[in-house]
C-alpha cells in the first residue's frame, strides 16, 4: 500500500457543487451503485487505460464496471478535487481534476467481471487520476489514469 502524503501537504478539495457532484458520482460508480447518465452527456467520450476510448453511457458504464466490479471497495477517498471555470476569459469548457484512492479487495461481483482475473481475495489499492471537461454541467470528455500494471501486481504477486 502507498505511504501517506508527505508532512505538510494539504490537498485541495473544491467545494463547487458540480465538482462535489462529480466526485460523489465517481465514488458511487466505484461502489457499484452509480448511474453514468446522472453526470455524463449522451455524447461523452472517455479515454482510459490501454488507450481505450469509450463513447456514450453504455461504454463508459462498462469501463467503470470492469474496474470496480472486479474489486470490492472498502474505502474511497477523494485526495484532490480542483475546479476551473473560466469560459468567459478562455472560451474553454469547465474543467475538473480528481485524484482518488480506493482500498479494495480483489473479489469480483460476478464471473463476467474478471478484468483482473479470478478472485484472489487480496487487498488492492487503486490510485486514480481523472480530468474531465463539462458542458452545461455534464461530462463531455474525460481522461482516466489508473495503473493497471500496479493493480495486476497486487493481485498476482505473492504478498510477503
Amino acid at each position: 500500500m502507498a505511504p501517506p502524503a508527505p508532512a505538510g501537504y494539504v490537498s485541495h478539495i473544491s467545494q463547487h457543487p458540480l465538482a462535489q457532484a462529480y466526485a460523489g458520482a465517481i465514488e458511487a460508480l466505484a461502489q457499484g451503485e452509480g448511474d453514468v447518465a446522472a453526470i455524463y452527456d449522451e455524447a461523452a467520450q472517455q479515454i482510459s487505460p490501454g488507450e481505450h476510448t469509450s463513447y456514450g453511457h453504455d461504454e463508459i458504464a462498462g469501463f467503470w464496471r470492469s474496474v470496480f466490479g472486479a474489486l470490492r471497495v472498502q474505502q474511497f477517498t477523494v485526495e484532490h478535487l480542483a475546479w476551473q471555470q473560466d469560459q468567459a476569459q478562455s472560451g474553454r469548457s469547465d474543467r475538473l481534476a480528481l485524484r482518488f484512492r480506493a482500498k479494495t479487495f480483489h473479489s469480483p461481483r460476478d464471473s463476467s467481471l474478471l478484468r483482473y482475473g479470478k478472485e484472489s481475495g487480496r487487498a488492492v489499492e487503486v490510485m486514480g487520476i481523472v480530468h474531465a471537461e463539462l458542458v452545461q454541467g455534464r461530462v463531455l470528455r474525460e481522461w482516466v489514469l489508473i495503473d493497471d500494471v500496479a493493480l495486476w501486481m497486487q493481485v498476482l504477486v505473492p504478498q510477503a
